[in-house]
Order: structure tokens, then sequence, then C-alpha cells
């Protein structure tokens, strides 16, 4: 997609949004470049909500700019034939514009799901993450939480259940069956066992469940 007609999308988008939601907020200012993410290399960020200094604000009046990075939609494209580049600038716009209701509502909700994501990409990468950190995600049932059709199971035994599992497993019961965790994936703690596709639909995919065993 030509810059002029990513960023005529992007208004009408913006336009379609009741006024109400969108009270306080500007743009979107839509950047040629593309935004290498800060810390994980091959990561571009596609948007942001930037809040307004309050020394620069007038009244109560939360303000806040949405800028998207046409760049970073367009590396992202090329190294993914099956990016539909429509679908996702409709999604980050929406998802810069609940950064703004939600920050004006004091909700940490978006900030916290963010966070996890951008962990949860340390954690693939190798890279040193923080090891509770799916439990910022939205939860899905007890000791369940979901992050873009992934979901994260938490484990936790007592130091007898472990030493009991690490000899000869762990059986997890799961949507009416049962998966087993190897004893020899529980030497280290917390330990993320994936069982692939066992997750939601998300998108074009469907995620992966992922057992987090850790000790009491």
């Amino acid at each position: 997609m030509r810059f002029s007609a990513f960023e005529r999308r992007a208004h009408e988008i913006f336009e379609e949004v009741p006024e109400e939601f969108l009270e306080g907020i500007a743009g979107p200012v839509v950047e040629r470049r593309a935004r290498p993410h800060p810390h994980l290399p091959g990561i571009f960020t596609l948007g942001e909500c930037v809040p307004v200094p309050h020394s620069f604000t007038l009244g109560e009046e939360h303000l806040s700019t949405v800028f998207l990075y046409w760049g970073s939609f367009l590396e992202i494209g090329r190294r993914d034939p099956g990016f539909d580049m429509q679908a996702e600038l409709e999604e980050t716009v929406l998802h810069e514009i609940r950064h703004h209701i939600e920050d004006r509502a004091g909700a940490p909700d978006l900030r916290n799901e963010d966070a996890a994501e951008e962990e949860e990409e340390r954690r693939r990468t190798g890279l040193p993450f923080r090891d509770g950190h799916y439990r910022l995600a939205p939860a899905a049932g007890p000791s369940l939480w979901s992050l873009h059709g992934d979901l994260f199971l938490q484990v936790v035994l007592r130091r007898r259940e472990l030493a009991a599992a690490r000899e000869a497993g762990l059986p997890v019961s799961w949507r009416g069956r049962i998966l087993r965790v190897e004893a020899d994936a529980m030497d280290s703690l917390p330990a993320f066992v994936s069982f692939p596709g066992e997750g939601e639909a998300h998108g074009r995919r469907r995620g992966d469940l992922w057992v987090v065993v850790r000790e009491r």
C-alpha cells in the first residue's frame, strides 16, 4: 500500500470512531519511517499513543497523539507474505485509541497486556525476561491467562510434588484430556512447556498452550 493510500485509510478509520471516544486525542500522525523496537531485534512498532506531558495540557483534559509508522508496516509485509496491511492498520488504530481511553480512566489493562507481550517476545528470543509476565495478560480462567491466542496455564507444586514430577513426569488435565509434562522439562523453574495448537484462534493462527510449572 502506497503512503498516500495508507495515510488516507488511517484517517478514515479514525473518523469512523464515535466522537465521545476521541475526546482529548489527536491524530493520526503518519510517519514514513520504520520504528524498530529499541530492545528486540527484528521487531517493529506499528503505532503508538503518546500522552502529552501534563505541563503542556490545559485544565484537566487528557491529551494524546496517535502515531503510525508506515515504514514498519512495509518491513513486516516484506518479511511475512501473509501480512494483511489493511486489517493490521485498522487493528493498530483502534488499539492506540483504546490506549488513550484507558489512560484517561487510569485503567492499566492494555498497558499490562503490551508489557506481557514484550516480555514473552524476550523469553522466546533468549533475552532476560520477567518470569511472571504472563500474569499481566487477561485472565481466561483459574490460573489461566490469554495472550494473543497463546494460553498460559500455571501449575504450582509443593516440594514433594515437584520431586515426584521430576521422577515420573507431570500429568496436566486440559479440556477433558490429559497432557503430559516430561520429567526433564522441569530441571529448572519456572518451566515453560509448550503444547502447540492447544491455545485459542487469533487471526490467521491458532495459539499454543504453555504450561508454566512453578514451585510453591
